[in-house]
């Protein structure tokens, strides 16, 4: 039950919050031609690794490879402006992810709030959240490794070590539910106790409200596959009818929207599931201060 009434309230925080929507659009909107400008336009995505060109000489076809330098050369110039590229957007991400998470919470104690307050609070935040992000998702990984490594040590047995790869990715999937509500728990306990260190009770939750994180990372991931799904046609859409030059300028911008109502659920989810593991915990003291008064009901 507890994992529906979180994602129940997911929902409810969205939709009675719409006004938040213009934080992660004017985010999208801003990293929209931004990616498409510095990542759709490297000559290592255009060209494609060691791409030939076929000349003819009688019967004959040579084919003229790129040299090995020059592909070494553009891959590493794509790495340097992927780095750039993700610099900006971590920073712009935690910016806006503080501001749309302390607004959510303050709409779930009744409290007004202003957009560019909000914003304000999350450009001197933000390096907080960029914090949090990154030793998260770093945790995440660490978790992902045991099962990566039983399907490794599977594939390489051959059949006798089938049960391990099973194993393996079944441990993944469960991983990977797990790790969602994780890392989307530390912001909303940071936006709310204002301290890093407090951040960090988001493993002793987890932990004791296993069953429920693990609920509610399966109803989440399953939304985000369905936003993700909707946004496909976009793209293939663009390709076909916009130019060469301009197709990856307006699929960006086309799926900008769509990008910011993940952002914005996948905040809200945070808000929303660290609420209910807070009543969780508190339900929690109380029976076992009525057990320990000898009452029972």
């Amino acid at each position: 039950m507890g994992a529906m009434d979180a994602f129940s309230r997911t929902f409810t925080l969205v939709i009675r919050n719409k006004k938040l929507y213009l934080l992660p659009l004017i985010m999208s909107l801003i990293l929209a031609p931004l990616s498409a400008y510095m990542l759709g336009n490297s000559p290592f995505l255009q060209n494609g690794p060691l791409q030939s060109n076929q000349t003819h000489s009688g019967d004959v076809i040579i084919e003229e490879h790129g040299s090995l330098a020059g592909e070494t050369t553009h891959m590493n110039e794509f790495l340097k402006i992927l780095a750039m590229y993700g610099v900006i957007a971590l920073i712009l991400s935690s910016i806006f992810q503080y501001s749309v998470i302390k607004g959510l919470l303050k709409s779930l104690t009744d409290s007004e709030y202003s957009l560019s307050e909000l914003a304000v609070d999350g450009i001197k935040h933000f390096p907080g959240v960029l914090v949090l992000n990154l030793i998260f998702t770093l945790i995440s990984l660490l978790l992902v490794a045991l099962p990566v490594l039983l399907v490794g040590i599977g594939a390489m047995l051959g059949g006798a070590g089938l049960i391990l790869v099973i194993v393996g990715l079944l441990l993944l999937i469960l991983v990977a539910i797990l790790s969602l509500s994780l890392t989307v728990l530390p912001v909303p306990i940071y936006a709310e106790k204002g301290s890093l260190g407090s951040a960090f009770e988001a493993l002793g939750l987890i932990y004791s409200n296993m069953k429920t994180a693990m609920a509610f990372g399966f109803l989440t991931f399953i939304i985000l596959i369905a936003i993700e799904v909707a946004a496909a046609p976009i793209s293939v859409i663009t390709q076909i009818t916009a130019s060469k030059e301009a197709a990856t300028y307006v699929s960006a911008l086309a799926q900008a929207p769509l990008d910011a109502l993940l952002y914005f659920f996948v905040w809200a989810a945070g808000a929303a599931l660290y609420r209910e593991l807070q009543r969780l915990e508190d339900l929690k003291k109380v029976d076992m201060e009525l057990d320990e008064l000898g009452l029972e009901f």
